[in-house]
């Protein structure tokens, strides 16, 4: 019997390669009718919450009635703190929003509390920072696109629904689905595609960290969460990428 996982990421697989193949021929064939040299950036990869979307409503709010649901105390469910624990691991989330309770209890809280945001982006679909879609319709003539992001298994698939993005994407990655770090995850994304010179587009220092580790150069993008003061470039708006990767 055929393990239906394995022949979905299969069929991923195959898809991915043939559109990737489509992706070069045509950029090869535009090189070639306008006499310019081919760009060397061949893949983009993205970071998810604080680079493509700021779910910071959506997160308070799940959080919030996951602490109501399991009667526990939400007074460290805080903007501030909540923008601490974007891009982070589920065990630094839960240390955070609720530290004062048995290991148990935490585990419990978060469980629900990613249960509640992949159950709700449906319903928060105005979160995309200015011109994300756009941008990404127009890249994506040009580059194979993933995401790698170290969120709960399924939110990147919701995410991708409910703001109709799927088509664009080649493939994705998450951190707590799979166990890998996210420098591994975008490593085995460029290994698989065979991706020559990909970059990584994150909004925090554990992005440009992972993008480092996984030998692969990083933007910085200004308007997310974090703060990234060495990168070595950097957008103030998703809609200046494509002007940067054609300097």
């Amino acid at each position: 019997m055929v393990d239906e996982g394995s022949a979905s990421v299969h069929c991923r697989l195959s898809e991915g390669m043939r559109e990737i193949g489509r992706i070069k021929s045509q950029v090869a064939q535009t090189a070639r009718k306008t006499g310019r040299p081919m760009r060397e950036v061949d893949s983009l990869l993205f970071d998810l919450d604080g680079t493509l979307w700021s779910p910071l409503p959506l997160s308070l709010h799940c959080w919030n009635e996951a602490c109501r649901v399991n009667s526990v105390s939400s007074e460290n469910v805080t903007e501030e703190n909540l923008r601490l624990c974007f891009g982070r691991s589920s065990s630094f989330i839960r240390s955070t929003l609720v530290q004062s309770y048995s290991s148990s209890v935490q585990r419990k809280v978060c469980e629900t509390a990613f249960g509640l945001e992949n159950q709700n982006i449906a319903y928060h679909t105005n979160l995309l920072y200015p011109l994300v879609k756009e941008t990404l319709e127009r890249l994506s003539v040009s580059y194979p696109l993933f995401i790698v992001s170290n969120c709960q298994p399924g939110y990147i698939e919701a995410f991708l629904e409910s703001y109709h993005l799927a088509h664009l994407f080649i493939d994705f990655r998450s951190s707590e689905e799979n166990g890998l770090s996210k420098h591994q995850n975008i490593a085995d994304l460029v290994r698989i595609y065979a991706l020559d010179h990909p970059i990584y587009i994150g909004d925090t220092q554990l992005d440009a960290e992972a993008a480092s580790l996984a030998h692969v150069p990083f933007i910085y993008a200004t308007y997310g969460f974090g703060s990234v003061p060495e990168a070595g470039f950097a957008i103030s708006n998703f809609s200046d990428l494509p002007k940067l990767l054609t300097q």
